[in-house]
């Protein structure tokens, strides 16, 4: 008889650092990530691991205030797990961050 194996389906929405000029697919705002992340989800991941963009350029980015737009509607309309990054590439240094003397 063979094994079953149990897996745990996973969707990072746009990738760490990955650029709109890579891919037109990219999704760069908290809507079209919103999106995506909640059709990962009704496609079957249990968890989506999320990076947020600059919406303006699609550059990584590192404000709360940015995950926070689309966080809100990903928790409303999935129950899949929320993964979200511990790391992130940015182009600039977020103030939460940086150390002072």
């Amino acid at each position: 008889m063979k094994s079953q194996q149990k897996v745990i389906p996973t969707c990072a929405i746009t990738g760490a650092a990955h650029l709109p000029c890579m891919s037109p697919y990219l999704p760069i705002t908290p809507e079209a990530i919103a999106e995506e992340s909640i059709k990962a989800a009704e496609a079957g991941a249990s968890m989506i691991h999320l990076h947020a963009r600059d919406p303006k350029d699609g550059f990584p980015e590192t404000n709360p205030d940015v995950y926070a737009e689309f966080l809100t509607e990903i928790k409303k309309n999935c129950n899949a797990i929320k993964n979200i990054t511990t790391g992130q590439p940015s182009r600039r240094a977020p103030s939460h961050l940086v150390i002072s003397d």
